[in-house]
């Protein structure tokens, strides 16, 4: 007789779902077409959720770095020989370049908010699948011609929505009120909801943020900024609750109190100081001074870690806090370091796989580094189903690298196209 064919999986479904959350990413990306019931499992958000976790804890930090030519390239810095692979997107219909990445905005569980130089505008990027979608513009947001505005990318558990935090200040700190007067302590802030791919205006913030505010770093469901009382120009720390939406403050360690200062146009200065989420820590780096607060919330748990800074670095960005007393940091945005603090000693990391790293008309100064997760595999309910994005070329355009190499720049004409500081962003690494 001949045999029926059953429907019923072979496996329990509970029993093939821990058996996927062993696999790589791409290897769960491709199973969604095995069948109905796969494509359930996997698109499940409890399902992503719970490979993330267990997969957290396994897979190496990973560098999110965007080259000379601005093109982004994952580095696993964990392994013996650091080599950068190129990041792919999937083009949308409403992005005109994807591979002409300008700043690294903010990080949370593998996603990455970046912005893209080619038309201004703000995408959330999925490294491990290769999606994206856009964020459209916050209607809230000031001129930026006139004012500030600076975000962040967070993770809400309590409606399992990320979301994007958008300030909006001028120089001074105020918006304009409903009176037209100019008000000091008031920030304008917006939330982006990926869940409802909308903007919400909130209750503004009445801290003072510096003009060249670093992007928000993420730790324990709250986004960070360095910034001020508007009432008494104290400087704390702001964690903005996305599950509640509302700001409290952190007090600094005790030597920033006298270190923070308003310049002439009471713009809050502070250029040196950047929060920092390093190992699962809130970080405050100050100079060569890196300030670790152990327990989340408590001043009294600060703790100082000195790196020693020779003589021709003006510059040092921390990017993680390694095993046995290393820091990983890049030195005046061009190379990157690992730092030992035990025996103060130091040595360069080279990667491997970046377009000309090795060749002298595209040295190591033309590169700048950000710190990214261990990016998971996110469901359908995160907005990057498969109908918002289309089929098309999968890689990155072609041109930028080579017109920069046919045209006979020189290396100061390249330096000059460079974007400095801002590819160089504090990213959460949890």
């Amino acid at each position: 007789m001949e045999a029926t064919r059953s429907d019923s999986p072979i496996l329990p479904q509970e029993l093939i779902g821990e058996v996927l959350c062993r696999l790589p990413v791409k290897s769960i990306c491709r199973f969604k077409s095995v069948s109905h019931s796969w494509y359930s499992l996997i698109s499940d958000p409890h399902f992503a959720q719970t490979h993330f976790t267990q997969t957290t804890n396994k897979m190496p930090n990973r560098l999110i770095l965007i080259s000379d030519f601005h093109t982004l390239f994952s580095v696993d810095y964990s392994a013996q020989i650091p080599v950068a692979t190129k990041l792919n997107f999937l083009p949308s219909v409403e992005a005109e370049s994807y591979d002409v990445w300008s700043e690294i905005l903010g990080s949370c569980n593998g996603l990455v908010l970046a912005l893209n130089e080619f038309d201004v505008d703000k995408y959330l990027l999925n490294p491990s699948t290769g999606e994206s979608k856009k964020i459209s513009e916050s209607p809230f947001a000031l001129d930026s011609v006139n004012a500030y505005n600076r975000c962040g990318l967070g993770y809400d558990s309590t409606t399992d929505d990320y979301k994007v935090v958008m300030l909006s200040y001028y120089g001074g700190g105020g918006v304009d009120d409903e009176s037209g007067a100019t008000t000091e302590t008031n920030t304008i802030v917006s939330v982006y909801s990926l869940k409802s791919d909308s903007w919400r205006k909130i209750q503004g913030s009445s801290y003072l943020h510096c003009a060249a505010d670093p992007p928000g770093v993420y730790l324990n469901g709250c986004v960070h900024w360095f910034a001020q009382r508007g009432s008494d120009y104290f400087p704390v720390i702001v964690a903005f609750d996305l599950g509640n939406e509302t700001f409290r403050e952190f007090l600094p360690p005790p030597f920033v109190n006298n270190a923070v200062f308003l310049d002439e146009y009471n713009n809050v200065v502070s250029p040196w100081f950047y929060p920092a989420v390093l190992g699962g820590y809130l970080c405050l780096q100050a100079f060569t001074d890196v300030w670790v607060m152990k327990e989340y919330g408590k001043k009294e748990s600060w703790t100082k870690f000195t790196i020693g800074k020779p003589d021709d670095i003006s510059r040092i960005e921390l990017m993680d806090l390694l095993e046995d007393g290393e820091f990983l940091f890049s030195r005046d945005e061009e190379q990157l370091v690992v730092y030992n603090s035990k025996d103060e000693t130091s040595r360069d990391m080279v990667v491997c796989g970046i377009p000309d790293q090795h060749k002298s008309e595209a040295t190591e100064e033309d590169r700048g580094y950000a710190v990214s997760d261990p990016p998971p595999y996110h469901g359908n309910d995160r907005g990057f189903t498969a109908h918002e994005v289309t089929d098309g070329r999968s890689g990155l355009r072609r041109g930028g690298e080579e017109a920069m190499m046919d045209n006979g720049e020189g290396k100061e004409e390249r330096r000059r196209r460079r974007l400095g500081p801002l590819l160089l962003s504090h990213l959460s690494v949890t």
